[in-house]
């Protein structure tokens, strides 16, 4: 079943056309994403939405209290709970690159690349990097808010130690969606935890499980397909390496976690300009920006470990 069924959705990975020849050479040069695995990519949604359009996502904190009245009516009684808060505006961010044609240099003219597409391709794999890292961290200057922005305070376990399949099992019972199939669930951690669950798996005598998420076969974990994605930094603590993991739901249906751009600016929010130069192209430079921002629907969509630690015998990759 695919994500989000009735809603207008992007493929996850539209921002680079991967059909064209161009970015899949662009892809080869440099490698995908530096040479960081990211099976989130492949899965993650993005909605359109024209400028001025609302998503109205539920916020329990921002209701107001309610108590019983001393009035008895078989009809009503006066109590009347109101939303204390405006709805929370989101701001679309801009992630930016230029490119610059005179700092390159290479011929790839036989091949029957244009080096001006190619440079593109280039600085699309940039943000589409950018991107990434900033989802998994704390909001930065200018940048929209991450995971550990969104995830609601109670929903967060600091372990702060090895982690265990009981942790593991904690995190995915934080998370409820509201489709009954129940397939939009996921668990993302980076590839030196995924090493060390593991080996969690066969120190119980048991094999590894697997499940189909969205056409492909992944690692689960209480039927809950796990995801790698080295975007996931690690920090030392107390002479130990430290990650986090996350289980969440995607998409709007289940007021998961989904990304939004603007439908009706660039190429879903993603602007290619020439900002200066002449009709001589050794001289002109582009400037890319993409407009995004990634939302949470309802708190039990997000939950996370922090601070998860490996044992001594896992290679940290």
């Amino acid at each position: 079943m695919a994500l989000s069924t009735g809603y207008d959705q992007l493929q996850p990975d539209f921002i680079l056309g991967t059909d064209q020849w161009v970015s899949s050479v662009a892809e080869q040069m440099v490698g995908a994403d530096i040479d960081k695995v990211n099976q989130l990519r492949d899965h993650f949604p993005f909605f359109p939405i024209v400028h001025g359009t609302s998503i109205i996502v539920p916020r329990v904190a921002g209701l107001g209290g309610a108590s019983f009245s001393n009035r008895q009516s078989p009809k009503t009684n006066d109590t009347i709970t109101k939303l204390a808060n405006p709805a929370e505006e989101v701001r679309m961010t801009s992630i930016e690159g230029s490119v610059n044609l005179a700092d390159y240099s290479i011929d790839l003219q036989s091949q029957s690349i244009d080096q001006l597409d190619l440079q593109l391709e280039f600085k699309k794999i940039a943000i589409r990097i950018t991107f990434w890292e900033q989802f998994f961290s704390p909001k930065s200057a200018n940048g929209f808010k991450g995971l550990p922005d969104l995830v609601a305070p109670n929903q967060i376990l600091p372990i702060n130690r090895i982690l265990s399949l009981h942790d593991l099992d904690l995190l995915v019972s934080r998370v409820i969606e509201a489709d009954a199939e129940m397939d939009r669930k996921i668990v993302v951690m980076n590839s030196s935890m995924f090493v060390h669950f593991t080996q969690l798996v066969r120190a119980t005598g048991t094999s590894l499980t697997y499940t189909m998420f969205n056409g492909r076969r992944y690692a689960s974990h209480n039927g809950v397909p796990i995801l790698i994605s080295d975007f996931i930094s690690e920090q030392s603590i107390q002479g130990r390496t430290g990650t986090d993991i996350w289980c969440m739901t995607l998409g709007i249906e289940d007021n998961g976690v989904f990304g939004v751009v603007p439908e009706d600016v660039g190429e879903s929010g993603l602007v290619i300009e020439q900002s200066q130069g002449t009709k001589d192209t050794s001289s002109l430079i582009y400037r890319l920006r993409w407009y995004s921002t990634v939302i949470l629907g309802h708190f039990r969509g997000l939950a996370g470990i922090s601070n998860a630690q490996v044992s001594e015998g896992t290679l940290i990759l």
